[in-house]
Order: structure tokens, then sequence, then C-alpha cells
């Protein structure tokens, strides 16, 4: 599950991975075109040596709802607890 992006995108690094530039994380984000972040001034994932224009640095700065990152669990809906059933509520506990 998650966000289908149309250019993949790898975050996983492997233990054999060796050189930056070889693995899939490097290729997938960096110099790689925007998807689905409108905010202007960010047109690659990830721009080598300069963050200040990479987009995955600044999207992850975001706290404001609706763009922050990552999101907000969704609140849980929690019911109030209710007194346990005195008719077998423990059954191996009867009273004669």
């Amino acid at each position: 599950m998650g966000i289908h992006f149309p250019t993949t995108f790898s975050l996983f690094l492997k233990t054999s991975d060796i050189a930056v530039a070889t693995t899939a994380t490097y290729a997938t984000t960096a110099m790689v075109p925007v998807e689905r972040f409108l905010d202007p001034g960010y047109p690659v994932r990830i721009y080598p040596g300069d963050p200040a224009k990479s987009a995955i640095p600044r999207r992850m700065s975001i706290r404001a709802a609706p763009n922050k990152c990552p999101p907000s669990p969704p609140k849980l809906a929690t019911a109030p607890a209710s007194p346990p059933s005195r008719s077998g509520s423990a059954p191996c506990l009867r009273t004669p």
C-alpha cells in the first residue's frame, strides 16, 4: 500500500550497496523530476549538493495540514469503557 508514483521511487538501501551513485535510491531520487508536489521552486526530488532545491527535504519540513509529511495518523474513535458484565465475565471464578 502507499502512494503510487508513475516514476519508480525507492528509499531502500541494501547492505551490498557500495557506491552511492549505483544505488536504487540515488537512481530514483537524484535529479528525478517531481511528481505530485505543487510547491514552486522544487523541480527535482533530490538536487545533489543543494538541499534547498530538493523537493523531498522541503516536503518533509512541512508541518501544516493538508501537506504535512509524514501525514498525521487518523484519529481513532474510542468508545467509553463499559463495566464488565456481572453475568459470566469470569466463568472460571464462579462463587457457590
